[in-house]
């Protein structure tokens, strides 16, 4: 048995110009089907559905049907040319021809570059599925806020059972389909997560649809969700930090040289000693000491003449469980020239604070390294060159620092 492993998508079209596309999970070929079972072939239908072909299989097949008395009364065939790297240039099947082109699964498309992408999802060309119910998803929940960069967690917790979700933008061509995993936990209720991660070039306010297909088949209307994008920073390095709902999760990001960035010591303004001004730190401190904003994302960034040759720390702090009968999930990325970092352990990162949980963990979540070249040590040997202004607290960050002083004079 031959077996065709492959994470390609393409699309074809005939002579009438329709278009679709299809995602290849893998293919098994029996041999000795490909040796004298022509049907079997032709159920195949078209061979580029293999995704590659091989000098295993045939490049073409012929097959003619004759009546008793040896007349030809059908005939047919199917027939395949190669790209260099194996993937199928052109297919003839029974006299129609198909010309294939293709990109590697949710490269290139609209949604991946604009807007997010879903680990795991299968993206597809066209338009939006039509619901073939009236029903609509159950228990569905997201954050209605996204920074650059950032995560979204969409969860679903319903009676019914879902075998797959499909995500896209409204008015935007294509659509990601998700397999639904149930987290149920031997209860009466399935409980989903879709991991949207956003681009980091989203930048805009969208409305994404989300539908389900249930056991039996069916399609469930798809469902609204007005997202607004948050404007942040961005540096040569940037640290995001998502939570699933709104409590007061604090991002901590230490330095090589010892400087902690968290909402306590949240950044500034440099200015070099040619005149020119860079910022850097934390510009989002999300439900800070429970003034909810629901925007349950913080980002650290830093520009690339602030960028510190050696080991960076990140960690999580739960610092106010402002609702204690929810668990909440997060999620940690960080980037650095665009690229995500290669850190000790996971990138992005993510883990689970349970009902419950209390206050002031300080979890070390990532730890990585950067080698920058030389150009942060450098600005290390000139610091009379630089003039730092320090972002002003704000009235909530204020009420933070005097929790925080109060809750050491408890201990």
């Amino acid at each position: 048995m031959y077996y065709y492993d492959s994470e390609w998508s393409f699309k074809y079209g005939d002579e009438q110009n329709t278009y679709r596309q299809f995602t290849v999970a893998q293919a098994k070929v029996m041999e000795e089907e490909l040796a004298d079972d022509f049907e079997y072939l032709s159920s195949l239908c078209f061979m580029g559905l293999l995704g590659k072909g091989t000098a295993n299989l045939p490049t073409s097949v012929a097959y003619s049907e004759s009546d008793e008395s040896g007349t030809e009364i059908n005939s047919s065939g199917i027939a395949y040319t190669l790209n260099s790297n194996g993937t199928i240039e052109k297919e003839t099947v029974y006299g129609r021809q198909f010309t294939y082109s293709y990109q590697t699964e949710g490269e290139g498309s609209e949604l991946a570059r604009e807007y997010f992408s879903i680990e795991g999802a299968t993206y597809l060309s066209g338009d939006f599925p039509q619901s073939t119910t009236n029903a609509e998803i159950q228990g569905l929940t997201l954050n209605s806020q996204a920074l650059s960069g950032g995560f979204n967690f969409v969860t679903i917790v319903s009676e019914t059972t879902y075998r797959k979700f499909f995500v896209g933008v409204k008015g935007v061509s294509g659509y990601y389909e998700y397999e639904a995993m149930s987290e149920s936990g031997g209860s009466d209720y399935n409980s989903y997560m879709i991991p949207i991660s956003y681009s980091e070039d989203y930048d805009e306010d969208i409305t994404m649809l989300i539908s389900a297909e249930d056991a039996d088949g069916g399609v469930t209307k798809a469902s609204e969700e007005e997202i607004k994008h948050v404007s942040s920073e961005s540096g040569d390095l940037n640290v995001n930090l998502t939570f699933s709902n709104a409590k007061d999760i604090d991002l901590h990001l230490y330095m090589p040289d010892g400087e902690h960035i968290y909402y306590s010591h949240r950044g500034g303004t440099v200015t070099t000693s040619d005149g020119s001004s860079v910022t850097y730190g934390l510009d989002h401190d999300s439900n800070a000491a429970c003034n909810i904003d629901n925007l349950n994302n913080e980002n650290i960034y830093i520009p690339a003449e602030l960028i510190q040759s050696g080991t960076y720390t990140v960690k999580v702090d739960m610092y106010s469980n402002c609702d204690r009968t929810t668990a909440t999930s997060w999620s940690v990325v960080a980037r650095y020239k665009g690229d995500l970092v290669v850190a000790d352990g996971d990138n992005p990162v993510s883990g689970v604070y349970p009902v419950g949980a209390g206050s002031g963990d300080m979890t070390t979540v990532m730890t990585f390294t950067i080698s920058a070249g030389g150009t942060r040590s450098s600005a290390l040997r000139q610091k009379s060159a630089f003039r730092l202004t320090h972002f002003q607290p704000s009235d909530i960050d204020l009420m933070k620092l005097e929790e925080l002083s109060f809750r050491e004079e408890e201990d």
